[in-house]
């Protein structure tokens, strides 16, 4: 009987790397891989690979949240500076705009189950619109940001290092909070709202505690904006 034993791959850092690395503009995503998994970190955004796409797999589960970030995108952009109002005519036009986006973006693309898809799509969209409805009408103020980008610079241990940003949406809430939402159509990959990172800091620590660099860097970067303001997050 054979064991098998998982090896490990090991890349020694070169001067050139160290130097590559330090004029990245690193996001969540990248922060994301490296804590999951340094190699595919280095085979990404050090050499610069990527993985090439499988044609055999199911294109569905990619497109549906760049489909429906677009969509919420395009809907709630009228509404910067100014409190959203999501009532009947809004939803008619909203799943309106749902049915011919729909067809235009998957087409024939889409599998002999695209009727099934389409159906949970509506549905959780439904559902969005009368939570936000009421959520809007109660607590929040104004649209302050949608699908924004943002650049910082973070000094670590004196080394400046640049970070960029993507937020969803930013909301002033009634009470003068600023809330950060994001969009989660798939697997919520997120820090959990308590983290305890006591003991000797690790990339492990980091993976198994944190889980996520987007929230807290989103966080970070509001709160440095809104040093007057309570920041918070919410998915």
């Amino acid at each position: 009987i054979s064991i098998l034993t998982p090896s490990q791959r090991q890349i020694p850092k070169t001067a050139a790397m160290v130097e590559h690395l330090k004029n990245l503009t690193f996001s969540a995503t990248s922060l994301n891989m490296y804590l999951r998994n340094p190699y595919a970190f280095y085979q990404q955004y050090v050499l610069g690979l990527r993985p090439k796409e499988d044609m055999l797999e199911d294109p569905q589960g990619r497109h549906v949240g760049i489909f429906i970030h677009s969509l919420l995108e395009d809907t709630f952009k009228p509404f910067i500076g100014k409190k959203p109002v999501i009532d009947d005519d809004f939803k008619k036009a909203f799943m309106l705009l749902f049915e011919s986006r729909f067809h235009d973006h998957f087409g024939r693309g889409m599998r002999t189950d695209a009727f099934l898809v389409k159906a949970v799509i509506e549905n959780r969209l439904q559902r969005f619109l009368d939570i936000e409805a009421k959520r809007i009408f109660d607590d929040v103020a104004a649209v302050l940001f949608i699908e924004r980008k943002f650049q910082d610079t973070l000094d670590l241990n004196g080394i400046p290092v640049r970070f960029s940003f993507r937020v969803d949406r930013v909301d002033q809430l009634n009470d003068g909070t600023i809330l950060i939402l994001d969009y989660k159509t798939g697997g919520v990959d997120t820090a959990s709202s308590a983290v305890d990172l006591s003991g000797e800091l690790s990339r492990e620590l980091l993976r198994d505690k944190l889980g996520s660099f987007q929230m807290p860097l989103y966080l970070y970067y509001l709160d440095k904006q809104y040093p007057q303001e309570p920041v918070n997050a919410a998915l």
